[in-house]
């Protein structure tokens, strides 16, 4: 019997094989007051998301209050569903924090990666206002560079025999979606006619959005977006160190498209 070939290895390199990918976003200044775009994304395949989602939940429910989903943003306003009223002190909100870092930590690392795209609005705006060559849309290129380093990998890694559809998902109201979704919508082949392989839109069998507190990978990147955004300023406040936290746990690829990046690559933009 032919032995079935290792999809985690190539030419000797671990591959990730993303089937599913769940995006979420976020803004925040730095402390010299420039606005930054994330776009975060974290990928894996069927394999884990079939177990992640249980344990998460399972997670979720452990402790009293029991906590209903994470988002960052709502965890830290003391509003429904963690208000004070409600039994959520500032340990009980960071021992739900360390829990979800623990179990993230338990995830097969072959199979699982993040993915997050940052740009600094100010930056672009200031360059482009110079006449400076600067990204057009920085939505359109968050979600591109988050793509190449999840779906990209998968792509250009995966024998054709051995693919798996690829699933795009949003989290609700994320501006991020719109014009990839347009085109994917555009430029896939139509419903019914043979895929053509030599069309990148034709490897992502849908792409929808999902409202974050049904899906928990969805809270992953939610987690993973607010912690570069919490970041972007060297002071000391509630969660710093989830950024860090994170990068440990989970394999990650970023790209930064700070000021420098753009003034040295404004020829190419």
């Amino acid at each position: 019997m032919a032995k079935t070939p290792d999809l985690r290895r190539i030419d000797g390199k671990e591959l990730l094989l993303v089937m599913k990918t769940y995006f979420d976003g976020s803004w925040g200044n730095d402390d010299n007051g420039d606005n930054w775009i994330t776009l975060a994304g974290i990928a894996g395949t069927d394999e884990v998301w079939a177990s992640f989602d249980q344990e998460w939940k399972t997670m979720l429910a452990n402790r009293y209050p029991v906590a209903p989903y994470i988002h960052m943003i709502e965890l830290l306003g003391n509003d429904d569903p963690f208000e004070s009223e409600a039994g959520w002190d500032f340990d009980k909100k960071q021992c739900l924090i360390q829990d979800a870092i623990v179990l993230l930590s338990q995830v097969n690392k072959e199979e699982f990666r993040m993915a997050r795209c940052s740009i600094n609005e100010s930056a672009r705006h200031r360059l482009s206002l110079k006449g400076i060559a600067v990204v057009p849309d920085p939505l359109k290129e968050c979600a591109g560079g988050c793509l190449t380093l999840t779906a990209g990998v998968y792509s250009e890694n995966v024998p054709e025999t051995h693919k798996e559809p690829l699933y795009v998902f949003y989290d609700r109201g994320e501006r991020f979606l719109s014009k990839f979704k347009q085109g994917w919508l555009e430029k896939r082949t139509r419903p019914g006619k043979t895929k053509n392989p030599n069309n990148w839109w034709d490897q992502f069998a849908d792409v929808q959005d999902l409202e974050l507190p049904f899906h928990s990978p969805l809270q992953v990147a939610d987690m993973i977006a607010w912690s570069h955004t919490r970041k972007l300023s060297e002071k000391e406040r509630p969660f710093s160190y989830l950024k860090e936290w994170l990068l440990k746990v989970i394999p990650s690829s970023t790209i930064d498209i700070d000021e420098k990046f753009m003034r040295a690559n404004a020829h190419s933009l």
